[in-house]
């Protein structure tokens, strides 16, 4: 039941729970002890030489990815005896040893060879404890063994009991010899406005998928998750019939792998005015059941029902794209509307060369570069 305290905290922070001092605090007595899904570590690790304290948090980082997930609590000094807790307490990380952000190195150090492995990425949080500042990571399960270089060339990490090992060469063999070839698709959209009346404008995205490889994707699924009107998406006459369009709430284990910045109090009234739920976010299946041939593409279509008061929108949504036999991958889609010239402004991003989630938003303009999101 103990060790469920710690796999509970983990599963709340890859939901969107910011960690703070109780949830420290609660990781301090002698239970839950260290296992496959936590790991402690001294606050002095920072105070090591770059090379071997960056390899460090790569080697236990790239450890849980490749196992079941998990957390790393940096600045947590555990005394054992017997192989056995006896003492927990708080030895913080010195932020100064890391250029004064915690967080800031932890991202650089992961994303210099492993970021772009890292999907969903890991939460990074650090925690202003009494007695000095925690560095967490949230480290999800990864569909692909995430590797580490070294002079040696790549090596693989993985989680075994309370420890985190280097994995046997015959081990990634065993692993990956005979994995299937996977198709590689890549996204285009093309947005426009069809009409605009005092409260909405009607806004259309064409998503194009094209296989550039040479062999067949079977039983493609398009999905797209973001702030939505219940009534705000629409088939258009064109669309294929074995489309379907299923708007419901975003479940809780879907958070793990986008961001959602929530609406300010002022935004959630402009949307709710216009029929945006402001409380929830919801997806769509755009498409399933899609086949497409080698070098051929195919069109998923949709309408969304925006509101007009605001002269310059932003709005995006995490674009999820699903093949039978194949890990699924993330997108960001990401569209600007300027309500006076009807100009629009779109692209999509994959998730794959980059260390970040898809994020979840709408506003305006001018408050999305105030928050920093650009």
């Amino acid at each position: 039941m103990l060790r469920c305290q710690a796999y509970t905290l983990f599963q709340s922070i890859l939901q969107g729970h910011t960690p703070n001092s109780k949830d420290i605090d609660s990781l301090l007595p002698q239970h839950p002890e260290e296992g496959l899904h936590l790991e402690f570590k001294d606050g002095k690790l920072l105070n090591k030489k770059k090379k071997e304290r960056n390899a460090e948090l790569r080697h236990h980082v790239s450890g849980f990815a490749n196992s079941e997930g998990g957390l790393l609590v940096i600045g947590v000094e555990e005394r054992r005896e017997k192989n056995k807790p006896v003492h927990r307490s708080v030895s913080p990380c010195n932020s100064g040893s890391v250029g004064g952000d915690l967080a800031g190195w932890a991202t650089r150090t992961l994303g210099q060879q492993i970021g772009a492995h890292l999907v969903p990425s890991p939460r990074i949080h650090v925690v202003q404890h009494s007695e000095g500042a925690v560095l967490i990571l949230a480290i999800p399960r990864t569909d692909r063994l995430i590797p580490c270089w070294s002079e040696g060339g790549p090596t693989y990490s993985f989680r075994l009991g309370d420890g985190t090992y280097t994995m046997p060469e015959y081990l990634y063999a065993d692993l990956t010899l005979g994995r299937r070839q996977r198709a590689e698709l890549r996204p285009k959209a093309n947005g426009t406005l069809l009409s605009q009346v005092p409260e909405w404008n009607l806004f259309s995205l064409q998503l194009v998928l094209e296989n550039v490889s040479p062999i067949w994707v079977e039983r493609v699924r398009v999905e797209m998750f973001g702030y939505v009107a219940s009534s705000a998406w629409h088939v258009p006459a064109h669309s294929s019939r074995t489309s379907r369009r299923i708007a419901k709430e975003v479940p809780k284990s879907a958070l793990r792998y986008f961001d959602v910045e929530q609406l300010h109090e002022l935004n959630s009234g402009v949307a709710r005015l216009a029929g945006i739920n402001a409380s929830k976010q919801t997806n769509i299946v755009l498409g399933y059941g899609e086949r497409i041939a080698p070098f051929t593409d195919r069109d998923f279509s949709m309408q969304i029902e925006m509101p007009t008061q605001m002269k310059h929108i932003k709005w995006e949504a995490a674009l999820l794209v699903s093949v039978q036999g194949a890990t699924p991958e993330w997108h960001q889609y990401s569209v600007t509307i300027d309500n006076d010239t009807r100009n629009t402004k779109d692209e999509v991003i994959s998730q794959c060369d980059g260390f970040r989630r898809p994020r979840v938003f709408y506003g305006s303009l001018d408050e999305y570069i105030e928050r920093g999101l650009e």
